[in-house]
């Protein structure tokens, strides 16, 4: 399944016991009324992951 990507490229992703309209394709089911931690693995990570020049943007609650 193909992601749902913003026209600058970046993609959003919902975490959530229900799933979003439309977005579908981003939404990570939760179980609901337990807190979640997201864990992210990184396979073949290029030079600026190593070298810390790029940094993952905090997860953030949508509006």
């Amino acid at each position: 399944m193909d992601l749902l990507t913003n026209k600058d490229g970046s993609v959003d992703l919902y975490f959530g016991p229900d799933e979003p309209k439309g977005k579908k394709q981003n939404w990570i089911p939760t179980e609901p009324g337990r807190a979640f931690f997201p864990m992210l693995r990184f396979y073949s990570p290029g030079k600026t992951l190593l070298d810390r020049s790029w940094v993952l943007s905090d997860v953030e609650k949508a509006k």
